[in-house]
């Protein structure tokens, strides 16, 4: 068996776009060491300009760096069998080792997308599978299952409960103790709203525009160009929702549909309202810092309900769980004797430098 596995290509549309994005920001910031009249910008004095700069240079300047980490796990990440050895290599390690130095084999449910721990008689190497595509996990996941002795594997009920039967089913993953979440498909149509990245881009590709105006008219009114600052959460989130949808789009439940999802819909509401009430206030004359302390209390008040429901939820949860994991791995173990790929692993082709060029 010869085969390999690599980051899906997400990874380096997002790694370019953040990448791109943050660096920009920060370069732009640095533009304030060079600020003389400081007072024009909206500074009090002149060290004004070079704390915000030396502020955006450690917030944004590290966002940068993490941006860039994610551009080089995209080239660098990937966990190849040969035969019968295994190369499991990352930005900051890289591993080789043969299946039959392999003294243990944990299987972590307690990480983002799931993760593995593979020990030898001299060495350890990690394995994240959240960066992998959906096929991928699950040829990584049956070959690990297949050429590692089932007494060296350590954690795997869980992990198949929580990990594994949920790719397979094409959920995503999620943390031991923590709920499912509302499943859309249980609510009445009339209660859910089907998803598109379409639909984001048309959303935050207006939210962009009216944020930009926005921060014009603070700037003229306020003769303070600070808010454009703000402008950059709005691509920000942009692509982190962007990308959370399936290109094939997704049901969601409406932020009205259930008392939960109205909960979170106003606490989230909150902040852009605090933000505007904030300019409101600054353009009347009155202490911004107000309506500032005001939002910040309303959300201590939704907090204490939002707090309630879901420890409701997660304690019949994790129940229901307990009660679930045998009949999970009974599940799992049923479909890989059943399928052809759990009996017999397609071949993929190696990767070549053409393959992650977009």
């Amino acid at each position: 068996m010869h085969i390999e596995f690599r980051l899906r290509k997400g990874i380096l549309l997002q790694g370019l776009a953040f990448t791109s994005i943050f660096l920009a920001v920060t370069l732009l910031h640095c533009g304030l060491f060079f600020v003389e009249d400081f007072k024009a910008w909206g500074f009090k004095d002149k060290q004004g300009p070079a704390t915000a700069a030396y502020m955006a240079l450690a917030v944004y300047g590290s966002m940068t760096l993490l941006s860039a980490y994610v551009l080089l796990a995209y080239f660098v990440e990937h966990i190849g069998f040969y035969g019968t050895t295994i190369v499991i290599r990352s930005v900051f390690q890289n591993k080789q080792f043969d299946v039959s130095s392999i003294q243990e084999l944990c299987w972590i449910s307690r990480s983002k997308g799931g993760k593995l721990r593979v020990r030898t008689t001299t060495d350890k190497a990690i394995l994240h599978l959240h960066g992998f595509s959906r096929e991928d996990k699950l040829q990584i996941i049956h070959i690990l299952r297949q050429i590692v002795p089932r007494d060296l594997q350590i954690g795997w009920n869980e992990f198949c409960h929580f990990v594994a039967l949920p790719i397979r089913a094409g959920k995503a993953p999620r943390f031991p103790g923590t709920t499912k979440g509302i499943d859309p498909m249980s609510l009445p149509e009339n209660r859910r709203v089907f998803v598109t990245r379409r639909r984001y881009d048309w959303f935050f590709g207006g939210l962009l525009i009216l944020s930009t105006i926005g921060a014009t008219i603070a700037w003229r009114a306020f003769g303070n160009p600070r808010a454009f600052g703000l402008l950059v959460l709005v691509p920000m989130f942009w692509g982190l929702l962007r990308y959370s949808v399936p290109r094939e789009g997704a049901w969601q439940a409406k932020w009205a549909s259930t008392k939960e999802t109205r909960l979170f819909g106003v606490a989230h509401l909150t902040m852009p309202a605090m933000f505007i009430l904030m300019l409101l206030f600054g353009f009347l004359g009155w202490n911004p810092q107000i309506a500032m302390w005001f939002g910040l209390g309303f959300l201590l008040l939704l907090l204490v309900p939002i707090i309630k429901t879901g420890s409701q939820r997660e304690r019949k949860q994790r129940e229901m769980d307990t009660n679930e994991i045998v009949a999970s791995v009974d599940e799992w173990e049923a479909a890989s004797a059943n399928s052809p790929q759990g009996r017999d692993l397609p071949v993929k082709a190696p990767y070549t430098d053409r393959d992650y060029l977009v």
